[in-house]
Protein backbone atom coordinates (compact mmCIF):
# COMPACT_ATOMS: atom_id res chain seq x y z
CA UNK A 1 0.00 0.00 0.00
CA UNK A 2 0.95 3.42 -0.65
CA UNK A 3 1.78 6.23 2.16
CA UNK A 4 -1.80 7.64 1.26
CA UNK A 5 -3.42 4.16 1.60
CA UNK A 6 -1.79 3.32 4.80
CA UNK A 7 -2.70 7.08 6.07
CA UNK A 8 -6.25 6.72 4.90
CA UNK A 9 -6.82 3.03 6.97
CA UNK A 10 -5.42 4.80 9.61
CA UNK A 11 -7.94 7.72 9.98
CA UNK A 12 -11.04 5.38 9.14
CA UNK A 13 -9.65 3.06 12.64
CA UNK A 14 -9.25 6.37 14.68
CA UNK A 15 -13.04 7.30 13.73
CA UNK A 16 -14.28 3.62 14.41
CA UNK A 17 -12.05 3.43 17.77
CA UNK A 18 -14.19 5.82 19.97
CA UNK A 19 -11.38 6.93 21.52
CA UNK A 20 -9.11 10.51 21.33
CA UNK A 21 -5.66 10.51 21.23
CA UNK A 22 -3.62 13.23 23.00
CA UNK A 23 -0.08 13.31 22.07
CA UNK A 24 1.90 15.36 24.52
CA UNK A 25 5.53 16.87 23.42
CA UNK A 26 7.38 18.31 26.39
CA UNK A 27 10.15 21.11 26.54
CA UNK A 28 10.67 20.92 22.47
CA UNK A 29 12.49 24.60 23.44
CA UNK A 30 15.64 22.08 24.75
CA UNK A 31 16.16 20.37 21.76
CA UNK A 32 18.30 21.69 18.68
CA UNK A 33 17.40 24.61 16.42
CA UNK A 34 17.18 21.72 13.49
CA UNK A 35 15.38 19.31 15.66
CA UNK A 36 12.66 21.85 16.85
CA UNK A 37 12.16 22.37 12.95
CA UNK A 38 11.77 18.82 11.91
CA UNK A 39 8.88 18.17 15.57
CA UNK A 40 6.93 21.01 14.39
CA UNK A 41 7.44 19.95 10.58
CA UNK A 42 6.57 16.34 11.52
CA UNK A 43 3.19 17.76 13.69
CA UNK A 44 2.18 19.38 10.24
CA UNK A 45 2.38 17.16 8.14
CA UNK A 46 0.30 14.20 10.54
CA UNK A 47 -1.41 16.28 12.55
CA UNK A 48 -4.56 16.40 10.97
CA UNK A 49 -5.15 12.99 11.83
CA UNK A 50 -9.17 12.06 13.28
CA UNK A 51 -9.66 12.28 16.74
CA UNK A 52 -5.64 13.16 17.24
CA UNK A 53 -4.72 16.71 19.33
CA UNK A 54 -1.65 17.51 19.94
CA UNK A 55 -0.53 19.57 23.13
CA UNK A 56 3.09 20.64 22.12
CA UNK A 57 4.88 22.60 25.15
CA UNK A 58 7.87 24.94 24.94
CA UNK A 59 9.41 28.40 25.36
CA UNK A 60 7.94 30.34 22.29
CA UNK A 61 11.11 32.75 22.47
CA UNK A 62 13.70 29.98 22.06
CA UNK A 63 10.97 28.01 19.24
CA UNK A 64 10.87 31.52 17.41
CA UNK A 65 14.90 31.91 17.25
CA UNK A 66 15.16 27.62 15.99
CA UNK A 67 12.69 29.09 13.23
CA UNK A 68 15.07 32.37 11.98
CA UNK A 69 17.80 30.13 11.08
Amino acid sequence: PTLADARKELAEVLRGAGVRVVVIVDDLDRLYPDDIRTVLKLIRLVGDLPCVSYLVAFDPDVVARSMDR
